[in-house]
């Protein structure tokens, strides 16, 4: 769930110095994943899972903001869809919740195995999936497999795991960075101090209460 609503609920053309900023770093993003996708001769394409059931947190202002461009250029009647799949999305995850249960729901921006919003998308959502590494604020370096699905073992004809490609990780640091600096000026610009959690669902019901008041 949000634990604070950010001070602007929809974007504003005032604020576009600082998509445009981010719209930069997000091409950054996709081009150093297509990279590695091509280094291990991986895609998505075929593949019977879906990554929108996963249950990301998005923190920060900027990427809200960006995801609300997208909205906003939407037909009214895509709009008012996604917003009923959004709030369904919120109650039955509170339910889920409440029963201490897992979640495992449909992200409403899925459009039958695509997202709806694909080029306005989270930085998770971009990132997901290869292997990575970021360095934390201590220096405290992290590291991850990413989908066995996406890069999986390479077998042989009996099935026993065979010499893999030497590894190579997406190093995410840079990109947190670049995003850190400029969510700061952004916040610093519409004087918003608090710190947000929200998911995709949280963002549209958010900009859905703004607007309906």
């Amino acid at each position: 769930m949000s634990s604070a609503q950010p001070a602007i609920t929809e974007f504003t053309p005032g604020l576009d110095h600082f998509m445009e900023r981010l719209k930069t770093i997000y091409q950054a993003m996709d081009k150093a994943y297509d990279e590695i996708t091509a280094y291990y001769g991986c895609s998505c394409a075929g593949c019977d899972g879906n990554c929108c059931t996963s249950y990301f947190f998005h923190y920060t202002v900027a990427e809200y903001l960006y995801l609300a461009k997208g909205f906003q250029a939407l037909r009214p009647e895509r709009q008012n869809e996604l917003r009923r799949l959004a709030r369904e999305f919120v109650g039955e995850r509170d339910r889920l919740e409440a029963e201490g249960k897992k979640i495992d729901l449909m992200c409403p921006l899925n459009d039958r195995g695509l997202c709806g919003l694909y080029a306005f998308r989270p930085m998770i959502c971009r990132l997901h999936g290869v292997p990575h590494s970021y360095r934390r604020p201590d220096l405290a370096l992290v590291r991850g497999e990413g989908c066995p699905k996406l890069v999986p073992p390479v077998v042989d004809a009996s099935g026993h795991t065979i010499e893999k490609p030497a590894r190579r990780e997406l190093d995410r640091s840079r990109f947190y960075r670049d995003l850190a600096m400029l969510e700061q000026e952004l916040r610093q610009e519409i004087g918003f101090g608090e710190r947000i959690k929200m998911t995709i669902a949280d963002m549209i019901t958010s900009m859905e209460k703004e607007e309906n008041p």
